[in-house]
């Protein structure tokens, strides 16, 4: 290179200088800007997939934890529920046999009868 003899000549470089590092580092920003873009894309698809499955397996997990749960919760009020079914059944059955139901309704209807009858022959209200 020759010699710089003037101010403006320094002051030309010193642009021309920063000019060049100015667009190198531009350059080099957008070319690691695309760079990561890339990266980012490809990892963060195996990224999700992968929390996909994971995320899948936990819910599993959850699930297959809830209805043991559930089981074993069912395990033990199913005999006790089952008791009180049959109990409450055998009462049923019991006051019906008994005659307690039938009692109750053939008194009501006799007594609601008799109540028609006397209306209708002395034309009173039962009182």
């Amino acid at each position: 290179m020759g010699r710089v003899d003037n101010d403006e000549d320094y002051v030309s470089i010193v642009w021309i200088i920063a000019a060049t590092a100015l667009l190198t580092s531009a350059l080099t920003l957008g070319g690691a800007i695309l760079v990561f873009r890339y990266l980012m894309r490809v990892h963060l698809g195996r990224l999700r997939k992968m929390l996909d499955e994971e995320l899948t397996e936990i819910a599993d997990t959850i699930e297959d934890r809830v209805r043991k749960g559930v089981d074993e919760g069912a395990r033990e009020v199913l005999p006790e529920f089952r008791v009180e079914v049959r109990e409450g059944f055998k009462e049923a059955m019991v006051s019906t046999v008994s005659g307690d139901v039938l009692t109750q309704t053939t008194q009501n209807v006799a007594k609601k009868g008799s109540q028609m009858l006397r209306a209708i022959l002395f034309g009173d209200e039962g009182k």
